[in-house]
């Protein structure tokens, strides 16, 4: 069996391209890909950041609110219906278009922090 999830691509305006090497049949048309655009500003301050920090004395850890990432989900991913996308098996690329989402805030604390 091949591997579902093939790759990870950044483009140049900031979406993320995730392709795989089985498709996804989106009604008769199957698709390998699909695209995952960066939050806007409206988006952010209505949603929120789907990570919250846990901190104590010793360590600070991040807790994820699935519900909020999939409402992402649902506004983000471009070219695909979420509702057809969220019923498909492939677990490699769930936790790739998670990560996806995660990463925008996560580079954007970064980009604060200069």
């Amino acid at each position: 069996m091949s591997e579902p999830f093939l790759t990870r691509e950044e483009l140049p305006d900031g979406t993320i391209r995730l392709s795989f090497a089985e498709p996804i049949l989106d009604g008769a048309e199957p698709r390998r890909s699909l695209v995952v655009r960066r939050p806007s500003i409206g988006e952010q301050m209505r949603l929120g950041d789907p990570l919250t920090w846990v901190v104590d004395e010793k360590a600070s850890m991040p807790i994820v609110n699935r519900a909020l990432v999939e409402e992402y989900c649902r506004i983000l991913i471009t070219g695909h219906d979420w509702d057809f996308v969220s019923r498909a098996t492939n677990m490699p690329l769930a936790i790739a278009i998670e990560e996806a989402i995660l990463g925008f805030f996560r580079n954007a604390r970064i980009t604060l922090k200069g």
